[in-house]
């Protein structure tokens, strides 16, 4: 009898175990990019062969003739307005089902370490999804907390894009010249004054990128943000 009790224990083990093993490989499944793939660099660090890359190729062909289809449909059709509401949907189906195809192809670990480099990209902003939240341990409050943080650092950010966008097109004329010589040099000027802007700026919006980091992790527990740590694995070096 004892030894009965003893093989349910460990078979119930086995099925928690089981399911917790499931359970984050969907959540590998959510958080990953499958966009960074595109990227020799994440490519070689995941270890994709090319059998790997051939199939992915082919769910991305398979999903550009799809585009293509709903392109010419968008194309052929009167009402351009109500037919893109029709095709939206069938848009976000085609792009989901392009990034399961792709995931798919990848191995438990090699999703996992995607599913890490993808968090790292986008940093302690990703908290501000409710299943990456909740992943890190973090209650709808904090959440919520986390996602004020980063509306007010966009808020700020906009401003000072905002700023930037009127010095750059004040005193340009509103209207493209006849003349083809003068619209190139209108072109040129307005590309000298655009990346002049956004090198002067870029301090200040770094600058507010890394306080908004900040911010967020300071809604966090100690062990959250262990948790948090956790889920991003070793730091990747492109």
């Amino acid at each position: 009898m004892r030894g009965l009790q003893i093989l349910c224990v460990w078979v119930t083990l086995g099925l928690i175990a089981l399911v917790g093993a499931q359970a984050l490989q969907s959540f590998d499944r959510y958080a990953a990019d499958f966009r960074l793939l595109t990227l020799d660099s994440v490519k070689k660090e995941l270890k994709v062969t090319q059998t790997q890359r051939d199939k992915m190729n082919r769910h991305a062909d398979t999903h550009a003739a799809t585009l293509n289809r709903l392109q010419k449909q968008f194309d052929g059709a009167k009402n351009k307005e109500a037919e893109s509401k029709k095709i939206a949907p069938q848009i976000a189906n085609a792009n989901k089902k392009l990034s399961d195809s792709v995931l798919a192809e990848l191995t438990p670990v090699q999703l996992r370490r995607l599913r890490e480099i993808s968090l790292q990209s986008v940093g302690p902003s990703a908290l501000a999804d409710m299943t990456i939240g909740k992943q890190a341990g973090l209650s709808e409050a904090q959440v919520r907390q986390i996602r004020k943080a980063i509306e007010a650092g966009a808020a700020q950010a906009e401003k000072i894009q905002q700023a930037a966008f009127q010095r750059v097109t004040q005193g340009m004329p509103k209207e493209r010249p006849k003349d083809e010589k003068k619209a190139q040099e209108l072109l040129k000027e307005g590309k000298r004054r655009s990346d002049q802007e956004a090198k002067r700026i870029a301090p200040q919006l770094e600058r507010i990128s890394k306080d908004t980091d900040a911010k967020i992790l300071a809604v966090l527990t100690p062990q959250q943000r262990q948790t948090w740590t956790g889920l991003l694995g070793k730091s990747f070096k492109p």
